[in-house]
């Protein structure tokens, strides 16, 4: 049943304001469902008007205690985020989730182990709730806080959500949350669900990329294989500590993001050196003398891209590939040209290396002018520069996109059957026909990762729709 909001009705998002003081000023929708806004009022009603002041008037010092339970000794978010997820979350979870130690006493209330603050207070001042508050409030303490990726969004009405843990799905009415999210964001909330109405409560104002389902499907299968089958009682009870805790490592990684240390296959600091060197010999004698760095005994493996005098013969210009032995890994390239010699190397060791090995090889004849740096970052910028030059203009945009469209198409054609690491070794269609739900899973987490990337314009879109026909799932 439908209900048309008055202008002096609490506002049915659920924020506590008149309707004429919140959605309607910012042009949303006027048309509520019934029992959605009766749910939302009966949360603002509980939580502001009731509970928290009956708590701040017994028990002044009840919110230090929990917000110190509540972050489980993490201290390295910045510190608007602990402000503000504590004036969203902290107070709801401390009434309905928060279960202290046990016979602390505060005030006139007694602190009993293993029960919600909204639990006793419903067993001692329930005479003074409805049955709808009395039964929202048995609801609410029975919820849990879990993953949960979005897997639809009708903006400013719904958003369906499949809890990755318990593997089960929901469509929650949503007025906020449904204009922010999109399909394949992940987040860490609680649904309640009374009288065929689900409803969001206390979602953290943090959505995980999408890539992250994945990952939570392998924590999934951790805890299943430690704890056995994860169940509501079981998140409510001996692991909501530590759900909450993987969040909060979750979260510190993505604020707080540690750079890795790249390196070589030596393990060398990654620096791009360039050592250049003027040539007192032919080109010809120079590449004789430095082939045994290349591993080879013959020259003319590398004489295909090599540039020749068209009348004489004579080598112009030839790059050698530079191979450590043993393992015949790459350690630079070589070029060689009239009067100039270069080597591109990835680390100052290497750079080192190098030019004692040409010292060795070649003697005098090749002079150490100077060395040119640099970082992984200045490279990236470097190579940016470069693919932001202007495209050939005898080649039109349109072309250009045909071009990419054919390439991206072709790629997926291959992807098909490829084996992906993600999909623990499966190709796509292995896993689409899999008979392990798990494996079907992985492959719906990277497939809505696909669809949450190609909302991003500069990104190359993937056709997800053709990859599902093709896999047999639509």
């Amino acid at each position: 049943m439908n209900v048309k909001m008055n202008r002096n009705d609490p506002c049915f998002c659920g924020s506590g304001k008149k309707f004429k003081k919140c959605c309607i000023s910012e042009g949303r929708i006027i048309v509520a469902d019934k029992g959605w806004q009766k749910l939302r009022e009966t949360e603002g009603k509980l939580v502001d008007g009731i509970l928290l002041p009956y708590v701040a008037s017994v028990a002044e010092d009840l919110l230090a205690f929990a917000w110190e339970d509540f972050w489980l000794e993490h201290e390295n978010f910045p510190q608007g985020w602990y402000d503000g997820v504590a004036q969203q979350l902290i107070s709801a979870w401390m009434l309905f989730d928060w279960k202290p130690d046990a016979l602390e006493s505060l005030g006139d209330i007694e602190i009993e182990e293993g029960f919600p603050i909204a639990l006793q207070f419903l067993q001692k001042k329930g005479h003074l709730l409805t049955n709808y508050e009395k039964e929202f409030i048995r609801k609410i303490c029975q919820t849990y806080y879990s993953f949960y990726v979005v897997l639809n969004v009708v903006p400013n009405e719904s958003i369906t959500l499949k809890d990755i843990l318990l593997k089960n799905i929901v469509t929650v009415k949503e007025l906020q949350g449904s204009n922010i999210l999109q399909p394949g964001d992940v987040v860490f909330n609680r649904v309640l669900t009374m009288e065929s109405q689900s409803i969001c409560v206390g979602m953290f104002p943090m959505r995980f990329p999408s890539q992250l389902h994945a990952d939570l499907l392998e924590i999934r299968e951790k805890l299943i294989a430690q704890e056995g089958e994860l169940t509501p009682e079981k998140l409510t009870g001996e692991l909501a500590d530590p759900i909450r805790l993987l969040f909060f490592n979750m979260c510190e990684e993505l604020l707080n993001p540690i750079l890795p240390e790249v390196s070589n296959s030596d393990g060398d600091p990654l620096i791009f050196c360039t050592l250049q060197f003027s040539l007192g010999c032919s080109v010809e004698e120079a590449s004789q003398a430095l082939l045994p760095m290349t591993l080879s005994k013959d020259i003319n493996e590398f004489l295909v891209g090599a540039k020749q005098d068209k009348k004489t013969g004579q080598i112009k210009c030839i790059e050698l590939p530079w191979i450590k032995r043993g393992k015949n890994t790459i350690w630079g390239d070589i070029k060689i040209e009239s009067n100039k010699l270069t080597i591109k190397v990835n680390s100052l060791n290497r750079a080192n290396k190098a030019e004692k090995e040409i010292a060795k090889r070649l003697g005098e004849k090749a002079q150490f002018i100077k060395m040119k740096q640099s970082t992984l970052k200045q490279e990236m910028k470097r190579q940016e520069k470069k693919s932001k030059k202007p495209l050939d203009a005898e080649i039109p945009e349109a072309e250009v996109k045909k071009i990419i469209e054919k390439q991206l198409k072709e790629h997926y054609i291959n992807w098909l059957d490829e084996a992906l690491p993600i999909l623990k070794g499966l190709t796509p269609r292995e896993a689409a026909k899999s008979n392990l739900e798990l494996d079907r899973e992985r492959l719906d987490a990277l497939l809505l990762d696909f669809e949450r990337k190609n909302l991003n314009p500069n990104h190359p879109q993937v056709n997800v729709a053709w990859l599902k026909k093709e896999l047999d799932l639509i």
